[in-house]
């Protein structure tokens, strides 16, 4: 077990910091990596970072933009995923309402108003008050990614296609106050008929930050009994 490779990607503004509860609780299990995609210049590196850095089969989770990367990851190497998990994502498109909202926030950032950004998204999709301030930290320390991250978001294909190429009883989590992401998580799951849908209460869309024990101790279970 201890020579599994778990890959953690994470998302919008994230860095390793996102997954902290679940790095020090399920390293016993399985040997753990969080990509940096600082100088990624493109989707294509992302994914070949990924991928030249893993063992030839591993297990892949993904978190936000983490979870679309990890689908990208599928749809390049389906063969080397031996499970999957996806937390408060999407495989679909953005709606045009959405697009315009990525742009305005863009626009905001290039006119140094990013905290300003940076506070409205926490504002929108954080609901537990006590872990605000962790991740204004971390996504103010990786404020310099975030127009890159919004063109790359903005550019991606649909995913739902992928599924059927998916490693067996995927693990879809997604927080119960998600309202952003729940629909599009409710699409993973009718188009993934082995996975199981997790709904984690009392949690926004930051779910490993936000309810760290619940999603670990589901994580926990998905490495255990697959």
């Amino acid at each position: 077990m201890e020579n599994r490779q778990l890959i953690l990607i994470p998302g919008l503004l994230c860095d390793e910091a996102v997954w902290r509860h679940q790095i020090v609780h399920l390293q016993d299990l399985c040997r753990i990596h969080v990509p940096d995609f600082s100088n990624c210049r493109n989707l294509e590196e992302i994914t070949s970072q990924i991928l030249d850095h893993s063992s030839e089969t591993f297990m892949l989770a993904g978190h936000s933009m983490g979870g679309w990367i990890a689908l990208e990851v599928l749809r390049r190497n389906p063969e080397r995923i031996s499970q999957l998990c996806l937390l408060d994502t999407t495989g679909e498109t953005d709606s045009p309402s959405v697009r315009e909202r990525r742009n305005q926030m863009i626009g905001d950032a290039r006119a140094g108003k990013i905290p300003e950004v940076i506070e409205s998204i926490i504002q929108a999709f954080v609901i537990q008050k006590e872990v605000i301030p962790m991740i204004r930290e971390m996504f103010l320390r990786n404020q310099g990614k975030f127009i890159f991250q919004e063109q790359l978001m903005l550019s991606r294909q649909e995913c739902l296609s992928l599924v059927p190429d998916a490693p067996p009883s995927p693990l879809l989590i997604v927080g119960r106050e998600d309202h952003a992401f729940s629909p599009f998580m409710m699409n993973l799951h009718r188009s993934m008929p082995s996975s199981s849908l997790e709904v984690i209460q009392n949690s926004g869309h930051m779910t490993t930050m936000e309810q760290p024990e619940a999603v670990t101790s589901l994580m926990r279970s998905w490495i255990l009994n697959s």
